[in-house]
């Protein structure tokens, strides 16, 4: 894991382009392992590109987001309220330094399945219930901008798929269902303060691909999240215990996240549909946390102090020796 940490670490102390270029290139898509064109897992994960900020800016060609202050994401810089406040200390520790929360969801792939052939008599219908969860189609395309079918085109198009809104164009969840993973983790202009809340996020996928009308098989499979932000409060932990697992989010009453929330068997789902809405009870849970920590990342100059840290103490004790 650490090669993970220090490469995300390594993105974001870039200043604002770094994060710009990941906000940028940044897009939901079903994760699809080995390449592979049929279902296999059931998380949708902010990716972006791998390469340079300069790169990923001069690719990205989609209508700019709003920018952030970086105090945002990298300590020791102004952020959306005003100069950086309660940072940590010694001085040293409080510039060009973030903070990184790690989960380990494991899912159940398998049993996402059977959820989609419990509530959907053909393929196609099995699919709209997956996209009605997550907020996308497997190719990235937003059920906002593609109420009915998936449109690998639009999933593809870094212009289109990520310049919609909820407020004037999906007030009701009518394409998008309200307590959707997607509409969840950014609702985007229908949230209070949503500048306050951005996190830098990047996943990757562990275990071994369940093939097709194949049982669960005991094999742990997952993702590996891993997200950074100046707040782990202010962020992180907002979004995983009022947009993720608040039951009221929206007014709903009795649901949770879809993908993420805390399952119990005795929350529904709301799919909003004319004349008559589609209420699923009784959710089971498709992730498991399986582990996850909290992480302080220092900058160049404070990993450089850390490093001597142990020469002065070394200097010290000789010293003592000598003098006794």
């Amino acid at each position: 894991m650490l090669p993970s940490v220090i490469a995300a670490r390594s993105s974001t102390t870039n200043s604002l382009r770094s994060a710009k270029a990941w906000r940028c290139s940044r897009r939901w898509t079903w994760r699809q392992r080995r390449r592979s064109t049929t279902r296999t897992t059931i998380s949708a994960t902010a990716t972006g590109s791998r390469s340079r900020s300069s790169r990923a800016l001069a690719k990205c060609r989609r209508p700019a987001p709003a920018r952030l202050k970086p105090g945002e994401f990298i300590l020791g810089y102004p952020d959306e309220d005003g100069p950086p406040a309660n940072l940590p200390q010694p001085e040293i520790l409080s510039r060009n330094g973030s903070y990184m929360a790690y989960r380990r969801l494991q899912e159940h792939v398998g049993r996402f399945r059977d959820f989609l052939r419990e509530h959907g008599k053909t393929h196609e219908e099995q699919e709209l219930i997956a996209a009605k969860l997550m907020g996308r189609w497997r190719s990235g395309a937003p059920l906002t901008l593609a109420p009915e079918k998936d449109d690998p085109a639009l999933g593809a198009d870094l212009q289109r798929n990520n310049d919609f809104n909820y407020k004037e164009m999906d007030p009701h969840g009518y394409a998008v269902p309200l307590g959707s993973h997607m509409r969840r983790m950014n609702p985007r202009d229908t949230a209070a303060n949503i500048n306050r809340r951005r996190m830098i996020r990047r996943g990757a996928t562990y275990g071994p691909h369940l093939p097709e009308e194949t049982p669960e098989d005991g094999v742990e499979r997952g993702i590996a999240a891993f997200v950074i932000c100046a707040s782990l409060i202010r962020q992180f932990e907002f979004a995983q215990n009022v947009w993720a697992n608040d039951r009221t989010f929206h007014e709903l009453g009795n649901e949770r996240d879809p993908i993420i929330g805390a399952q119990d068997g005795t929350l529904e789902y709301k799919i909003p549909k004319r004349p008559i809405r589609k209420k699923i009870t009784g959710l089971p849970a498709f992730t498991t946390v399986r582990g996850g920590a909290y992480f302080f990342l220092p900058g160049i100059k404070a990993l450089r102090n850390l490093a001597t840290l142990d020469d002065v103490r070394s200097n010290g004790n000789r010293s003592r020796s000598s003098s006794g």
